[in-house]
């Protein structure tokens, strides 16, 4: 016979509720576009991307060019590489663009394994999803996409200084609570964007010139015969 959902919660010991989920993995289930490693303009990016990410005076990264030119596919490269090479325990990545605060804030939450469906109100879900960032003792935030100046504070991220550390007279924290784990990796198509959320290094990403275009089309649909105009 199938058991009542009040044996079961007595059983189980629910008391606390259940806040936390297997996390989504997004970073490992990434695969780099074909022959994007042999593009050197984008080594380059990639390469100064990621010793800005090991700098600790830097918290705030940004990348930046036009729709299509490539900029989520390299922040993605990104971050497994500094996945690959523990530069962070973890890395997570969401696409901003347009979309409502509380969307985010799930997505951001699912990959870390936390559950914030039943909590109404925006102050609880902030904090409980700052919380659960700072139990990492390091992480990458990738926000991808955006459009305009982001409110960390409401978005439960916890809000960073100049040095990558929690600002604890804005968090309302004491001082000994600084939390310095948390570093963003920002990608918009507005360099004016990334500099309105504090970014504090910012790289452009240019169009491929054509000798990588054709470097790229050659590898993704394989050897390409020219043919001869010649009679």
């Amino acid at each position: 016979m199938a058991k009542t959902i009040v044996e079961v919660k007595k059983e189980g010991n629910f008391d606390k509720g259940v806040g936390y989920v297997p996390p989504l993995d997004m970073i490992n289930n990434f695969s780099a576009t074909r022959g994007s490693d042999q593009l050197e303009s984008r080594n380059l990016v990639k390469k100064d991307v990621v010793l800005s990410l090991k700098d600790p005076k830097i918290s705030k990264i940004g990348v930046y060019g036009i729709s299509g030119v490539g900029k989520t596919t390299l922040v993605k490269e990104v971050a497994k590489q500094v996945k690959d090479d523990k530069l962070f325990v973890a890395v997570v990545m969401v696409t901003i663009s347009q979309t409502n605060l509380e969307r985010t804030q799930d997505e951001i939450a699912a990959q870390l394994g936390l559950h914030l469906e039943g909590m109404t109100s925006s102050s609880e879900r902030a904090n409980s999803l700052c919380e659960r960032i700072k139990k990492e003792k390091t992480i990458l935030i990738i926000l991808d996409d955006l459009w305009e100046k982001i409110d960390l504070e409401k978005l439960g991220i916890p809000s960073l200084d100049t040095h990558g550390k929690v600002d604890s007279e804005k968090m309302g924290v004491p001082p000994k609570d600084d939390y310095e784990g948390c570093k963003l990796l920002l990608t918009s198509r507005s360099q004016d964007i990334l500099q309105k959320n504090d970014a504090q290094k910012n790289f452009p990403l240019q169009v491929l010139n054509g000798e990588e275009s054709w470097k790229l089309f050659e590898v993704m649909v394989g050897e390409v015969k020219v043919l001869s105009s010649k009679p």
